[in-house]
């Protein structure tokens, strides 16, 4: 009888230096997964940011086309107040020389 708690302690000492043993792994497997997880999550954000940056181009270089016309249409606008201004003058002479 003098053994079986020897034994006992034995098997019980084996079995909580295991789980220690292995608890390390575990965290191990744990924290690679974790990693290859946010490594999947930054590539899909890097794809993600790529195409936002593609797209953000694409609507700068637009938006200088459209300032560019905007500019021209300014230019437009600004002849025909001053053709407008000169025409009104000439129909001030023309009618007071009625």
């Amino acid at each position: 009888m003098g053994q079986k708690p020897i034994v006992v302690v034995g098997v019980v000492g084996a079995v909580i230096l295991g789980a220690l043993s292995i608890g390390p792994w575990l965290q191990l497997g744990r924290l690679k997964q974790e990693i290859a997880a946010k490594e999947q999550t930054i590539a899909s954000l890097r794809i993600q940011n790529s195409g936002l940056q593609q797209q953000f181009a694409e609507v700068q270089a637009e938006r200088a086309a459209l300032e560019g016309r905007l500019e021209g249409l300014r230019g437009q606008l600004t002849s025909a107040t001053q053709e407008l201004a000169g025409l009104r003058d000439v129909q001030g002479r023309h009618d007071a020389l009625q």
